[in-house]
């Protein structure tokens, strides 16, 4: 069990996490958890957050690699916890997660926030169920385990680098209703092969596949806009 002074903390603000315990209960009173306030702790497997806190920021435990467990005190008025996923209830949206999150399909989460899972480098496999309909920027980026993605069907949106430096991601399938794939979605996804897009598809950003598998193939209706992206920079297309 962790000891108050395994905690850096300034103003009820979660500097950094300096202790050697698995097991970090974040002391009562914090009022925020500051980025990479456990950034790099890879002794930590489970994370306690209390009810006080109000404020996650980014790459908050970002590579942590044994991080299996996010739970959230009961009584929290902004945050709670499921499947080790950390949840704002007013938004409906995961935004911290772990290597063994397992996103609700209970209708509670539309929204996997920015920077949610973020260098969470244990990931190798994630579903994201219905009703998620928004990916946002950065919210996959730095995975670089990450080998599978399901998304479902409810999905509409795809933000900027929100698979980003996914390294071993093999093969996705953009779910139909995604109309915008922004800035850099699959930069640096060195291993991606297949991606299969539809040709409800209007809006693509630059970047979306530099640093891909040379081998790479896109999937596609004749005349969309994926596919018309894909020719215009040298990607192979598989017309459907």
């Amino acid at each position: 069990m962790s000891r108050l002074s395994d905690f850096i903390i300034e103003d009820g603000r979660l500097k950094r996490y300096v202790g050697e315990e698995a097991h970090a209960v974040i002391p009562e009173g914090v009022v925020a958890i500051e980025g990479f306030a456990f950034g790099g702790c890879r002794a930590v497997k489970s994370i306690t957050i209390p009810t006080s806190v109000s404020e996650i920021g980014a790459y908050a435990v970002s590579d942590c690699c044994q991080l299996e467990k996010i739970e959230v005190v009961a009584g929290n008025k902004k945050y709670f916890s499921d499947g080790s996923c950390v949840i704002d209830g007013y938004r409906r949206a995961v935004v911290l997660g772990c290597c063994g999150s397992v996103i609700p399909n209970d209708g509670s989460v539309e929204i996997i926030a920015e920077f949610a899972f973020a260098d969470c480098v244990a990931l190798d496999r994630i579903v994201i169920p219905e009703p998620v309909r928004f990916i946002a920027d950065y919210a996959f980026a730095g995975c670089y385990n990450l080998e599978d993605v399901v998304l479902p069907h409810s999905v509409t949106y795809l933000g900027r680098s929100s698979f980003e430096g996914c390294e071993r991601l093999g093969s996705i399938a953009v779910p139909d209703a995604v109309s915008c794939i922004s800035d850099y979605v699959f930069k640096g996804c060195a291993s991606l092969v297949s991606v299969v897009a539809s040709d409800e598809l209007i809006s693509i950003g630059k970047g979306v596949f530099d640093g891909c598998h040379g081998e790479l193939v896109v999937t596609a209706p004749e005349l969309s806009c994926i596919a018309d992206y894909a020719i215009k920079h040298g990607i192979k297309v598989k017309l459907i």
